[in-house]
């Protein structure tokens, strides 16, 4: 029997495989999960039919670095810094949090991510306080249907070391050290992904280096992350607490390098630490709005380019910025352009060239992030024998009218926003068409989000509010 067919005909397509280009009047051809041809009138009669005239066609987005299981308590970090930041979610909330609400946060969360055109999320999910946290997170993303690396953190949660302990109970706490969560992610691997087929599969989730319990433990967990043949993501070096952070440097010495780490922010990293990440075959995922306003130093986009790293995107919280991409694309790009153009205005002169392109941003977004999730042969470009995943942005609406067909890149960058995402595909699934979400109740969804965020809210305010004063004293 034949398989579930699909065409899309009549959008500009932006494949950004550099061997099909930009077609701008073409179809794209999906048998079951797989992208089978694109190109200019394919002539296909039985197949389901998306008409996409006047839309743009690209890879979905792959956000590459989030804290998916914030995302009830939307905007609470508006006006904080890192280190509120860390006072909040790290020791006040995050103990409190229950299973049911993790699962809240990720499947609502996912679904905001498809919404919006991201197809895949690396889930850094540092707020394991019970096998029952991690499992209900992983069922949240699993039944939110986006593609996702869902990153297991090895992170103590009621026993982190850098700050007094809650003051209060966290009911049978299941995972109290460092060798249960190790058995635990071992026993998670096998129980859940023994198959890589699915939408989602392991990533390990190292503790921070420089507030980690010991470098021992730090070493035992980039082990076990190999043996479960897992993706690595890690914080590395984006505070300074009276010096550099060396987190970089401190794996190479120990020969833990590789291809396999997706490195988060980095914004701190001296020069020789950014050339050994692209020595080793690694990435890095740059999260703009998160870093320019919370003190974690310049997004480093265009150092990254320069060291012969390929840079990402990420969102990181939606408890503080948006899950749109595009404005992740546009903070990265236009900072870049702006540091690029610095050694100009010390000669006292101007620019003739932007030093940052809007194609290099859409990559960010795209190929370099499926990359970084070791997706790379899966995902991210719209190649023929790869995964279907695939965004429409209707330039039909009225704040895209008039926008440029010769240049659909620096349209989709420059001027699109979430609001224009009118279909969305992942693995050959329409998840979104025209315009809303498919086999999805937005009003059960709010009563869900809702109900979690008003436990959350509920339990704080009788604990000293959201970000309780007088602030939490850090050890860093």
């Amino acid at each position: 029997m034949a398989g579930r067919r699909l065409v899309i005909e009549g959008a500009s397509v932006v494949t950004l495989d550099p061997k099909l280009g930009d077609l701008p009047d073409a179809d794209i051809l999906i048998e079951d999960d797989e992208i089978v041809a694109v190109g200019p009138d394919l002539g296909v009669s039985d197949a389901e039919r998306i008409d996409a005239a006047g839309q743009i066609a690209i890879p979905g987005f792959a956000n590459t670095h989030l804290h998916t299981w914030q995302h009830a308590l939307r905007g609470v970090c508006a006006d904080w810094t890192v280190k509120d930041y860390v006072r909040c979610w790290r020791i006040h909330l995050g103990p409190m949090y229950r299973p049911e609400d993790m699962y809240v946060g990720n499947y609502s969360g996912g679904l905001d991510a498809l919404n919006a055109g991201v197809t895949l999320v690396v889930d850094y999910c540092h707020n394991v306080v019970t096998r029952d946290h991690a499992r209900e997170a992983l069922r949240g993303l699993r039944d939110s249907g986006v593609r996702a690396l869902f990153g297991l953190a090895y992170t103590p949660v009621l026993d982190h070391g850098f700050a007094a302990a809650p003051s209060f109970e966290v009911e049978n706490p299941d995972l109290p050290d460092h060798d249960s969560r190790i058995a635990f992610a071992k026993q998670l691997a096998g129980e859940e992904f023994s198959s890589k087929d699915g939408l989602v599969t392991l990533a390990i989730v190292p503790q921070e280096i420089e507030i980690a319990r010991t470098w021992e433990e730090v070493v035992e967990e980039f082990h076990s992350a190999r043996e479960l043949d897992a993706q690595i993501s890690l914080h590395a070096n984006q505070s300074l607490t009276g010096h550099r952070w060396e987190d970089v440097r401190k794996l190479g010495r120990a020969d833990l390098l590789g291809p396999d780490i997706l490195f988060v922010h980095c914004s701190f990293s001296a020069d020789d630490e950014l050339k050994m990440i692209a020595d080793a075959g690694a990435s890095v995922s740059v999260a703009a709005e998160t870093e320019m306003q919370m003190g974690m130093g310049f997004p480093i986009t265009g150092k990254l380019l320069e060291l012969g790293v390929a840079p990402s995107l990420g969102v990181d919280i939606t408890s503080n910025g948006s899950g749109d991409m595009f404005a992740q694309m546009r903070l990265a790009l236009q900072v870049g352009r702006m540091l690029g153009d610095q050694p100009y205005y010390e000669r006292e002169t101007m620019p003739e060239d932007v030093s940052l392109t809007t194609r290099q941003a859409l990559e960010w977004a795209t190929v370099n992030g499926a990359k970084g999730a070791g997706l790379g042969d899966v995902t991210g470009t719209l190649t023929p024998g790869k995964q279907a995943d695939v965004v429409l942005i209707d330039g039909n609406h009225f704040n895209l009218i008039g926008w440029d067909k010769s240049d659909p890149v620096g349209t989709v960058v420059m001027q699109a926003n979430a609001g224009n995402v009118s279909t969305v595909i992942v693995g050959g699934n329409v998840v979104k068409r025209d315009g809303a979400m498919v086999g999805v109740d937005p009003a059960e969804v709010r009563r869900q989000v809702e109900g979690s965020a008003g436990y959350v809210r509920g339990w704080a305010d009788e604990h000293g509010g959201i970000l309780p004063q007088p602030r939490i004293e850090l050890g860093f």
